[in-house]
Order: C-alpha cells, then structure tokens, then sequence
C-alpha cells in the first residue's frame, strides 16, 4: 500500500492554535468542528491561489467531552516531550 501524506509539505507560513473548551459549549464546538471542511472549502474558493490547508487535532480528554463515542483505539493524553533543543509541552489543549 502507498504511504499516504496527512498534510503537505511544510509552508512559507502557518498558524497554530491551542484552544480549550469552556464548559456547557461542548455541543457548539461539536458544530463548529463539523463544518471546519466546508469553512476551508470556502476560504479556497475565494482565495484558489491559497493552498490554504487546515488540519485539526482533537485531545483525549476534549474526545469525551464532546462525543459520545468510545475514544479511537490510539487517542491518549500527550505528554511533553522534551528534546535536546525544543520541547513539544502538554497543553490543556492537547490533553
């Protein structure tokens, strides 16, 4: 089977945010995550020239607040990681 790329090949630029869930909003957010794709889609119709990609990443403890579903099988809080130069740190964002 070929290997499948998630995202493209790193940008000039890029935004990354770490958002938390107030509570009592889990079922707008639920909404809104929804319509993430269509929201792209329309950002690239007006913007073709774009290449605008939106990637979204939900945490273990946000996955059970928000759907009432069994977590995927490799869903697990993140824990940081620290290397010899950066540091990947858990944020409530990310677990």
């Amino acid at each position: 089977m070929p290997t499948r790329k998630i995202v493209a090949a790193p940008a000039k630029s890029a935004m990354f945010l770490v958002l938390t869930i107030e509570e009592g909003s889990e079922a707008g957010v639920a909404d809104i995550l929804t319509d993430v794709s269509d929201l792209t889609k329309a950002v690239l119709f007006r913007v073709p020239t774009s290449d605008l990609l939106c990637a979204v990443g939900i945490g273990s403890d946000a996955w059970d607040r928000l759907y009432d579903a069994p977590r995927p099988k490799d869903l697990h809080p993140f824990p940081e990681i620290v290397g010899p130069v950066h540091t990947a740190v858990s944020t409530p964002g990310t677990c």
